[in-house]
């Protein structure tokens, strides 16, 4: 089973801040920025609205295609800090 890029990422530190914790944004209002996209979606014209479609369609085979590579044997890391091996 492939999961989606991203998927393992629970938590992420910037800068020493917790900008996300349990998957959800701590930095964030993620309820407000939907709104402002929403707005400013609006004044998108056809040839925008056509090529996001378009992008929309083909993200799934994209995905699809990179997913393939997350094996097991990629998720290894090429070298390990402080380590014998």
């Amino acid at each position: 089973m492939h999961r989606a890029m991203g998927e393992d990422v629970n938590t992420a530190i910037v800068g020493g801040r917790v900008v996300m914790q349990d998957r959800r944004m701590t930095t964030l209002d993620v309820d407000a920025l939907y709104r402002e996209i929403r707005r400013a979606a609006r004044a998108i014209g056809h040839k925008q609205r056509r090529h996001a479609e378009t992008l929309r369609k083909l993200k799934p085979y994209v995905q699809d295609w990179y997913n393939a590579w997350l094996t097991a044997e990629a998720a290894k890391p090429s070298y390990v800090l402080n380590s014998r091996e």
